[in-house]
């Protein structure tokens, strides 16, 4: 889970982990790369768009230059719901793109549903 923000993380660690999955946490793009360095198990990341330092766009790109789509499930979690943003996300690899609010339900299932693919 990489999110700028304390509480966004702690509320969908919650969420994933109830749901029968492990979590780490990352602040920025930055420490999402040093994250899947030492954690060489992470099968997929939610990530959000609007990051310090690395935003979720730069950090998708360089994601992508190691591991495929199959390889490694990104889903953005994001506020930002325009078209274009979308569009960006889906050029540079999404696996899925969801907007805050979202219903944990909807998390889980998109995030169960490329798991499988």
């Amino acid at each position: 889970m990489i999110d700028d923000s304390l509480t966004t993380r702690q509320t969908i660690s919650k969420t994933v982990q109830k749901a029968g999955y492990n979590i780490v946490q990352a602040k920025d793009g930055w420490e999402g790369l040093v994250q899947l360095q030492q954690n060489t198990q992470v099968q997929a990341i939610i990530c959000d768009v609007e990051l310090p330092e690395m935003n979720g766009f730069e950090f998708l790109n360089r994601c992508r230059k190691q591991y495929s789509m199959a390889e490694m499930l990104v889903l953005m979690l994001t506020s930002r719901s325009s078209q274009p943003y979308r569009q960006l996300a889906k050029q540079l690899g999404s696996n899925g793109y969801l907007t805050k609010p979202y219903l944990d339900k909807e998390l889980i299932n998109n995030s169960q549903k490329c798991l499988q693919i």
